[in-house]
């Protein structure tokens, strides 16, 4: 092969090749995105279930407590109930 048929067919073949090139390169950039971004979003949810943990102990913390009183509120009217109606018997 002489030196003109070498250059022409690097000039044919070239072009391709930086495309492919940059597409390979692009694509590359685009799963590293996507993974980085993944990885953020497991993280957060992470995060966010362990808040939603804390949540639901909070708010079993309230309703058992507020049952406690409920219950000690409902002993004190029955007592005030059997008095008033001992009273009313006398």
């Amino acid at each position: 092969m002489d030196i003109d048929s070498t250059v022409g067919v690097i000039e044919r073949i070239g072009v391709p090749i930086v495309c492919l090139g940059f597409c390979g390169w692009y694509i590359r950039y685009l799963s590293d995105q996507f993974r980085d971004e993944r990885k953020q979003r497991a993280e957060q949810e992470i995060q966010n279930d362990q808040q939603l943990i804390e949540l639901v102990k909070a708010s079993s913390d309230a309703l058992l407590q507020m049952k406690t009183a409920l219950v000690e509120q409902t002993s004190a009217m029955r007592e005030l109930v059997s008095k008033l109606d001992t009273k009313r018997g006398r």
